[in-house]
């Protein structure tokens, strides 16, 4: 029976220690938001220094609540499309079931992603 007692009790108090931990403040949330947000860090363009700030910031943070880096850091790199732009080509057309096509212009029904690549599709749309 002690055995049963000690092991609950070390569960409840590793709860109680999760749950501490786990609380946040809503005040100290907000002005990480506002700073992520702020003038300051004009937009976290890629490439820029200000993006640095921001992923530097964050990797702070990520220090500060006892998360461990990944293969010894915090930040990991990938590859970004930058730099495209909206083709003479750029369509975007469909035809229902019923036969019936349809085009839609660009920018009125449809937008492209200016980071995404070039390609084209043909197929059916699953919902």
């Amino acid at each position: 029976m002690a055995l049963r007692r000690n092991v609950i009790a070390l569960f409840a108090t590793a709860a109680l220690g999760f749950a501490a931990d786990t609380r946040v403040d809503p005040q100290t949330y907000l002005n990480d938001v506002k700073y992520l947000a702020s003038d300051q860090l004009k937009g976290r363009a890629t490439g820029t220094p200000e993006l640095d700030k921001a992923a530097h910031f964050i990797a702070g943070k990520f220090k500060s609540f006892g998360l461990k880096p990944v293969a010894g850091s915090y930040f990991q790199t990938f590859e970004v499309t930058t730099g495209s732009h909206i083709g003479d080509k750029t369509a975007f057309a469909y035809t229902m079931p019923d036969g019936v096509h349809h085009a839609l212009k660009l920018k009125d029904d449809f937008q492209v992603v200016g980071a995404s690549a070039s390609g084209s599709f043909d197929g059916p749309v699953v919902f």
